[in-house]
């Protein structure tokens, strides 16, 4: 906005809250796991393997791709690891012939785009978000379902985890970043976090709390129904000293 010339004095940020969910537990995870499997056999995990899920659109130059070129590689090393693609686009062919010819197709799934992440997140081990897309809704779901976060370090992820409203720098180390939008980067980053679960479930557990804490939707629905009132009542005011001008003069 201020690009496009607004004036700063014109322009209001009320960050996006995080919506609160129930904590992760093991129960749920195997539950959540077990209904996805009945409704897609690629969604099917054992409650041993790692799930990572990457929610994007799939276009040229986005996040999906950086990770699918990281796939091989990654299921090489751990062979019991599912990779869970949801989202669609001009993309989604190339790649599924990608993780075809990579050999890895039985560790993939392209369930195309849902409307409801509840149960995906709580089936899933580790969040990557590797573009700029979802900023607004699925990264903050990804976090308020206590998911270890693999992000690209962008200025929009860190206005989301790393600063903006919260002013909390501790939150930012409380997620893996990749310093740079390339494959070889992302995996890196997914294996750093798989190779230290335990641990990094803790600090996801962390970052939850601080986030619902200082960014829970009562406050932010607070803040735009406080913003609405002040903006009526100085309507009110400017219309009421522009009738009285009018009757003085």
């Amino acid at each position: 906005l201020l690009a496009a010339g607004y004036a700063a004095s014109r322009i209001e940020r009320i960050d996006n809250a995080f919506p609160v969910g129930p904590p992760r537990a093991a129960a749920s995870r195997s539950a959540a796991r077990r209904a996805l499997g009945a409704v897609n056999l690629d969604l099917a995990a054992d409650d041993d393997a790692p799930v990572v899920i990457c929610a994007s659109p799939m276009t040229h130059e986005s996040g999906p791709l950086l990770l699918a070129k990281a796939a091989g590689p990654l299921i090489a090393r751990y062979p019991r690891l599912r990779l869970w693609f949801v989202g669609d686009g001009p993309q989604r062919d190339w790649i599924y012939d990608h993780l075809r010819g990579e050999g890895v197709r039985s560790s993939i799934a392209l369930p195309g785009s849902f409307c409801d992440f509840d149960d995906l997140f709580a089936a899933a081990d580790l969040f990557v978000q590797a573009d700029d897309q979802g900023l607004d809704s699925i990264l903050p779901s990804a976090v308020s379902a206590e998911l270890p976060v693999v992000t690209i370090d962008s200025e929009s992820t860190r206005a989301v985890l790393g600063g903006g409203i919260m002013g909390d720098k501790a939150t930012a180390d409380l997620v893996q970043w990749v310093p740079g939008a390339t494959s070889k980067l992302l995996r890196s980053a997914i294996a750093g976090v798989l190779d230290d679960l335990p641990e990094r479930r803790k600090k996801a557990s962390e970052l939850r709390r601080i986030v619902l804490r200082n960014r829970s939707e009562s406050e932010s629905v607070g803040a735009h129904v406080a913003l609405m009132e002040r903006l009526v009542r100085e309507r009110s005011s400017s219309r009421s000293s522009s009738a009285s001008i009018g009757a003085v003069s």
